[in-house]
């Protein structure tokens, strides 16, 4: 049997997928232990990347406090990437060793940043 992030390739053989697609049911999973993230925003004059600590709340990532720059691109263009990089011992987790990545839309709420969780995908190290 062949896991489910295996894929065979021409010529017969299976290969581990860059990627594997984590769904909202199991997104909460994969958050723990990774004690903080990185928020990509853009805007017309180029990308701000700040890091922050996330939690997941009712369906949404709740992130830390951010500046200025993360508000002012989030008004102008409300599509981040959240990534959250790996940080356990991958003994303990099959998914330990890989990186999780988070489209979504983002707000405000407060001072707080909301991203509202549009994919998100485990991306193994190459």
């Amino acid at each position: 049997m062949v896991a489910d992030d295996w894929v065979l390739v021409e010529g017969g053989a299976y290969v581990e997928t860059m990627s594997i697609t984590v769904g909202t049911d199991s997104i909460e999973r994969h958050i723990r232990g990774r004690p903080f993230a990185y928020v990509i925003s853009m805007s017309t004059s180029g990308a701000h990347v700040i890091a922050v600590q996330v939690e997941l709340w009712e369906g949404h990532l709740d992130c830390s406090r951010v500046g200025r720059s993360t508000r002012r691109n989030v008004v102008e263009n409300p599509s981040v990437t959240v990534i959250l990089p790996p940080d356990r011992d991958p003994g303990e987790d099959e998914y330990g060793s890989y990186s999780l990545l988070v489209d979504g839309d983002a707000s405000y709420r407060g001072d707080r940043l909301v991203v509202e969780i549009r994919s998100a995908v485990l991306h193994r190290p190459a």
